[in-house]
C-alpha cells in the first residue's frame, strides 16, 4: 500500500482572497456550469462586501466627524447642557441629539457600519 501524503499544516496555507482574483473571474461563466455562475457570484459578493467595509472603516476612522464647544466655566457648560435639555454622560454631547434639539435636519449615514456582533454574556456583564 502507497503511503498517504502528508497535508500541510493550516497555519501554511494561505486562503485565496477575492482581492487576489483575475478580474476575469468576475465576468460571465465561460461554461453552462451552474457551479461555476455560483462561485462567480460569490466572489463579486465578496467584493461588494470587501468595499462596503472599506467605506464603513473609512467613515468610522475619520477623525473629522466631531466639534469642540467649550465654555469659560463648568457653570455656564451645565447651564447650556441643561437650557437645551441635553442627555450627557459627561463631557460629551450627542450630536445628533443636539441638531434635534436645535431642529436641524441632517443627511442620514448612507454606508452601512459594521462592527460585529457582541456575545450576549457580555452584553449582559455590562448592563
Amino acid at each position: 500500500m502507497k503511503p498517504l501524503k502528508a497535508l500541510k499544516p493550516l497555519s501554511a496555507m494561505r486562503p485565496l482572497l477575492p482581492s487576489k482574483l483575475p478580474e476575469s473571474s468576475l465576468g460571465e461563466p465561460e461554461s453552462d456550469n451552474p457551479e461555476d455562475a455560483a462561485r462567480a457570484d460569490h466572489i463579486k459578493m465578496m467584493r461588494g462586501l470587501r468595499e462596503q467595509q472599506a467605506q464603513a472603516n473609512e467613515i468610522a476612522n475619520d477623525a473629522s466627524y466631531w466639534i469642540g464647544v467649550y465654555f469659560q466655566t463648568q457653570e455656564q457648560k451645565d447651564q447650556y447642557i441643561a437650557a437645551m435639555r441635553l442627555t450627557t454622560g459627561g463631557q460629551y454631547v450627542d450630536g445628533l441629539e443636539l441638531a434635534e434639539r436645535c431642529k436641524v435636519d441632517l443627511t442620514p449615514r448612507t454606508v452601512k457600519y459594521k462592527t460585529g456582533t457582541l456575545d450576549k454574556k457580555c452584553a449582559e456583564l455590562a448592563r
